[in-house]
């Protein structure tokens, strides 16, 4: 039995208990005061190990092995880091008997900070980032691989026993409240090739699986493989990865905080010569595209650039007055970004604060078919500062993509806004001390790399 000895260290994990049906490795064991979060045997499959010759890792010339696989999940208290737990198995495989393949810890594992891209490349089915990836994660999990952390370690080991070729993986990674231990056992071995049991004068590709007996042809292996690709491919949906740039696109509506967008006025129409109380009104909800490109300097902090053009329309027609309102809006803001990522689901909720401008057109008629000679005609354009305040929440749907939906608050206080004659006059109207800031709802996809 290899157990790495220490002293023992007070317990945080996910559970309080091992996991039901779980044991651990006869050759291993387990680190002191470690919890099995998961368990599986994997009767036959191929595991890849990114070791080359030189005991470098490499993941373009991964070791290919064939055989069962055993994945165990551990987690142990926090003060536990990979560094740490490295060194802790170094000593014990090497005291077991085991040659050691390859171990690396922190920037040595090769990802520097971004564990993330050590999930995507050892897990990973592989995408058009990562197109040597391994596609480990196909033997499953119970807990996803943080985003963001540095403290990492990674180890692999090889020992002949009892007639069997025996292989260990073992990656650790510090999460905020615990340490995560990976470990897979691949014991070495071909397919059985006893009689094929038919069905009908056939053989299902993946009976081989159910029934160690079974022969196992190429093509059943193919085919079975492409069949854990696919559920890998849907264990995405519970990534928590975090991807440096974020480009999203969507749809969003806005709605000024004051629908009248009422302030002091010079009306020239009604008194040339001072100012009364005037309103712009008949600019409702406005509607439009939006576009946003993200940067994340880590799991939980990154800027945001975003553009969005709203407009809208109105028309009211009477038996004595016409009105036609129009409105077009082009913001262009820029602001910090603050992320949660959460522990258990891949859900992000994040907060960004920040400035930008506003290009501002209205356009107003008025048309008194009674009374010729007395329409308006009112355009104004102005360039506004805006500040704003945005909430929003996305998950996962396929490995870049994901879905959002976020609520954003503009405040933009206007000193003055002049609308002027459309129509050849030399007069205009001029309104002072306006809010012309207002709610956004936004919704749309995300692709993350």
């Amino acid at each position: 039995m290899l157990v790495a000895t220490m002293i023992s260290l007070s317990l945080f994990a996910q559970r309080k208990t091992d996991i039901e049906n779980s044991k651990d490795y006869p050759l291993i064991g387990r680190f002191e005061g470690a919890v099995t979060e998961f368990y599986k045997e994997t009767k036959w499959g191929t595991y890849k190990i990114p070791v080359d010759e030189n005991g470098k890792i490499n993941f373009d010339k991964p070791k290919i092995l064939e055989g069962k696989v055993i994945r165990i999940q551990y987690s142990v208290s926090v003060d536990n880091n990979p560094a740490y737990l490295l060194q802790n198995y170094k000593a014990a495989f090497t005291k077991a008997g085991f040659t050691i393949l390859t171990a690396a810890a922190d920037e040595a594992v090769g990802v520097g900070t971004r564990s993330q891209d050590w999930d995507s490349r050892y897990y990973g089915p592989g995408d058009a980032y990562f197109s040597n990836a391994l596609n480990n994660g196909k033997f499953g999990g119970a807990i996803g691989i943080p985003a963001w952390k540095s403290n990492q370690a990674f180890i692999a080991a090889n020992i002949q026993k009892d007639g069997k070729d025996i292989y260990i993986s073992l990656y650790c990674v510090e999460n905020n409240t615990f340490t995560l231990i990976n470990q897979d056992v691949i014991e070495v071995e071909t397919a059985q090739t006893a009689d094929l049991i038919k069905i009908n004068g056939e053989v299902k590709s993946d009976d081989f699986r159910k029934d160690p007996t079974l022969k196992a042809t190429e093509k059943d292996v193919i085919e079975a493989e492409k069949k854990d690709i696919t559920q890998s491919d849907q264990s995405i949906l519970k990534s928590k990865n975090v991807k440096s740039f974020e480009l999203r696109i969507g749809f969003g509506g806005f709605m000024f905080t004051d629908p009248m967008l009422a302030g002091s006025s010079n009306n020239f129409r009604y008194n040339p010569t001072g100012t009364v109380t005037g309103s712009l009104s008949g600019f409702r909800m406005l509607t439009g595209p939006y576009a946003n490109v993200r940067y994340f300097f880590n799991e939980n902090f990154g800027l945001s650039l975003d553009v969005a053009s709203l407009m809208n329309g109105e028309d009211v027609f009477t038996t004595n007055i016409n009105y036609t309102s129009s409105a077009n809006l082009f913001f262009q803001k820029v602001g910090l970004i603050g992320q949660v990522v959460g522990s258990n689901t891949p859900v992000r909720l994040s907060t960004t604060l920040g400035a930008g401008h506003c290009l501002t057109e209205l356009y107003q008629s008025t048309v008194i078919p009674l009374l010729p000679g007395n329409d308006l005609y009112l355009k104004g354009k102005a360039s506004m500062l805006v500040m704003f305040v945005n909430v929003d929440v996305s998950f996962p749907i396929y490995k870049g993509l994901c879905l959002f939906g976020d609520y954003e608050f503009n405040f933009t206080p206007v000193g003055s806004f002049v609308m002027e004659h459309d129509g050849g006059s030399d007069y205009s109207d001029t309104y002072y001390s306006m809010d012309f800031g207002g709610s956004v709802f936004r919704f749309g996809l995300g692709y993350g790399f």
